[in-house]
């Protein structure tokens, strides 16, 4: 398995490739879960993350997998890009972004990837400014607290907004 995940050097940048291409469902969700014991051994930040997903099978269990890894390396993952993902559902695409609040550009092949990151071309890997965490949380809790049920809750917790830069 440690062949499927390991590290690469492209230009000088490290990539740790994950690759699940030509494997079973079975075979994708042991890798997705041995993922996170990749990643976080590295540095928060700055760990550039390819996944190859060409040929490869997926079921429920497998993509719950793949979602559990995403929530769970994003403090560790500056970049991301998939590879193949052809075969992945729409829906389980759509429902991953979400759900890890991280995007997943795609590419046609390792090449082009690779290509776009030699060329410094980092606009396809760049965030929505409405995914990051701290905007989203603030905008959360704004919604959680207006309760009637928790108003010394809300105040000491606007107080603790205004201390905060």
């Amino acid at each position: 398995m440690d062949e499927r995940i390991r590290f690469i050097t492209h230009n000088g940048k490290q990539i740790l490739l994950t690759d699940f291409s030509n494997y079973s469902a079975r075979e994708v969700e042991k890798i997705a879960r041995a993922v996170p014991e990749h990643v976080t051994v590295q540095p928060r930040g700055p760990v550039l993350l390819l996944v190859d997903f060409t040929k490869a099978s997926f079921d429920e269990e497998a993509m719950r997998a793949m979602k559990e890894s995403a929530v769970f390396d994003k403090p560790y993952i500056k970049k991301s890009a998939w590879v193949g993902a052809e075969n992945l559902p729409s829906v389980f695409v759509r429902t991953l972004k979400e759900f890890s609040h991280r995007e997943f550009p795609t590419f046609k092949n390792r090449d082009s990837l690779l290509s776009s990151l030699h060329c410094g071309d980092t606009s396809r890997f760049r965030p929505r400014a409405d995914l990051f965490l701290g905007a989203c949380l603030r905008k959360m809790r704004f919604a959680k607290f207006r309760h009637k049920f928790c108003p010394q809750l809300r105040s000491s917790f606007l107080q603790d907004l205004s201390e905060t830069p």
